[in-house]
């Protein structure tokens, strides 16, 4: 007697992790962040290693770095896991799977 036994295909490695999204997104999430800071730091004033040399309050700066890192860190990983949520159940859709038979 044999059994007919599906087995699903996918293109997707053991790991799971897609390397060159990870790279690019984290290539991204600086570009975001240098973009978002450095002017914040001209306007309201940037610790003098970072920027020109100004005397007064960092408060606004040293606030915004910490939470531009994770609102945009968020963002980006938001990014990466619906895209592969997206990746994922578009290849599920579109691929066929043959049965096999297991002897």
């Amino acid at each position: 007697m044999s059994a007919t036994v599906e087995q699903p295909t996918s293109r997707v490695s053991s790991s799971g992790i897609r390397w060159i999204r990870v790279v690019v997104a984290g290539i991204l999430l600086e570009f975001a962040l240098v973009a978002v800071l450095v002017p914040i730091g001209g306007i309201f004033g940037a610790p003098p290693g970072l920027g020109r040399n100004q005397t007064g309050s960092y408060a606004v700066f040293l606030t915004a770095v910490p939470v531009g890192c994770l609102v945009l860190g968020y963002l980006a990983g938001w990014w990466l896991y619906a895209g592969s949520q997206l990746i994922l159940s578009h290849m599920d859709s579109s691929s066929v799977s043959s049965p096999r038979r297991s002897t």
